[in-house]
């Protein structure tokens, strides 16, 4: 069993490397506690993890996680937060942050969010979180940098500010604005680089190095772990991402995957069908009781064969009409998490990964995750004609291929236009396009 640790802007790896021997994680996002629980692991710390652009981390992982027998520890940023709710279930919180949090003193996620860059760029922070502006301002005051009540006035500017925008130059800068006396601040600031949610990280780690290394754990409340339908749907979304390789907080989502098979290769509009099929037998199977052996599977997996269909024109037209109704009305995630094995069972999964990859890396950089209409330079109608023209669709209108697919208009105009403008390489219209910053992500 091994320690694995989510890390990203609060410390650079190497410097936590020489603290604590772990795996380092980016930072964690919804599902990737429930991923990890497969490497068997001995521990888990949450220092950073994701929120804005992705679903934060559950609390149910890190339940499911302790149940199993798993430490989870958290402090600094989100694993501070996380660590205040869950203290009183086994998570074990370190540091000044999680103090605060745990009685009352801070309440407000917010406190330590920023904006950071990707693991490219080493998660350079491009704004302070409020944590270590407020105890930055605190310092000084007690340094005589600053009065008490240059302290608390500036410490409620900084609070008013959008926390994308709370920087020490702009903080500084606001309070000149207001008459306030912080000369002496940007020096002391600069020199002295008070950075809380990095000391408490570093914290967090040597404690971890003291409390696997002796194996004493605290006293934790004993629970019973439920399965909920909230639940239910997040393992769905784990199981959808393993099918590709991925996890649900990669920069690629999972649907892009079934979106590229379901819309691009698979011109006689059997995945759907396919996925349902398997997703019925395994409820039913579930329903009566019938599971299936690791001998068995493997078995299984080493069989190849057709089966064939006989059926009569008006059961055939009979289950169509039902097979129609069953897909639209079952939960388009629960059958993309089954059409990876159709895709297995076809031999077609891997290079569809690499179909998809090759694409979103493109449109990723292209910023052309999300296309309009306008950036690529098309219609609908003649977007329609160019993918009937590749994918042999019979259909002749948006909205007649979303219905055939089950897909939302909207999705699979989005869908298409992302495979029309990687076709022909197109870049977007930059007169179309507001000039953006460098990719950014915001965590806690």
């Amino acid at each position: 069993m091994s320690v694995y640790v989510f890390l990203g802007p609060s410390l650079p790896v190497t410097e936590a490397r020489a603290i604590l021997d772990a795996t380092y994680l980016p930072p964690v996002a919804c599902g990737d506690v429930q991923c990890l629980l497969a490497a068997n692991p001995r521990a888990i710390g949450i220092i950073d993890g994701l929120f804005d652009d992705r679903p934060a981390v559950f609390h149910k992982e890190i339940l499911a996680a302790l149940s199993a027998g798993v430490r989870v520890f958290g402090a600094s940023s989100m694993g501070a937060l996380r660590a205040a709710e869950l203290h009183v279930f086994g998570m074990e919180g370190v540091g000044q942050i999680f103090e605060a949090f745990r009685s009352g003193a801070l309440e407000d996620d917010d406190e330590v969010a920023l904006v950071h860059g990707s693991s490219a760029n080493s998660y350079i922070a491009y704004s302070d979180a409020m944590v270590n502006l407020r105890e930055g301002l605190m310092r000084a005051a007690r340094a005589g940098v600053i009065t008490d009540a240059t302290r608390d006035a500036l410490t409620a500017i900084a609070k008013r500010t959008f926390y994308v925008q709370r920087t020490w130059r702009r903080l500084i800068a606001d309070g000149q604005a207001a008459g306030l006396p912080v000369e002496r601040l940007a020096d002391y600031v600069a020199r002295e680089r008070p950075d809380l949610k990095r000391d408490d990280a570093m914290a967090m780690l040597r404690h971890m190095a003291v409390a696997l290394a002796t194996d004493q754990r605290p006293a934790s409340a004993a629970f019973s772990f439920a399965h909920t339908a909230q639940w239910e749907q997040l393992i769905t979304l784990v199981n959808h991402a393993r099918g590709y390789g991925q996890k649900p907080s990669g920069e690629i989502p999972p649907r892009a995957f079934t979106l590229h098979a379901r819309v691009h290769a698979d011109p006689e509009r059997t995945l759907a069908r396919e996925a349902l099929f398997l997703s019925l037998v395994e409820e039913i199977a579930a329903i009566r009781g019938v599971g299936a052996t690791a001998d068995e599977i493997a078995r299984e997996l080493k069989r190849r064969g057709l089966a064939s269909k006989d059926l009569a024109g008006r059961t055939l037209a009979r289950l169509e009409v039902l097979v129609r109704k069953l897909v639209a009305g079952t939960a388009p995630d629960k059958l993309g998490s089954y059409v990876p094995a159709v895709l297995a069972r076809q031999g077609t999964l891997d290079e569809l990964v690499d179909q998809v990859q090759q694409k979103w890396s493109w449109l990723l950089e292209q910023g052309l995750a999300h296309p309009a209409l306008e950036q690529a330079g098309i219609g609908v109608d003649r977007l329609v004609r160019w993918y009937r023209r590749i994918s042999g669709a019979r259909e002749k209108s948006l909205d007649e291929l979303a219905a055939s697919l089950g897909i939302a208009v909207d999705e699979l105009r989005e869908e298409a236009l992302r495979e029309y403008l990687f076709a022909a390489r197109r870049p977007p219209r930059r007169r179309l396009l507001r000039r953006k910053r460098k990719a950014a992500r915001t965590t806690r």
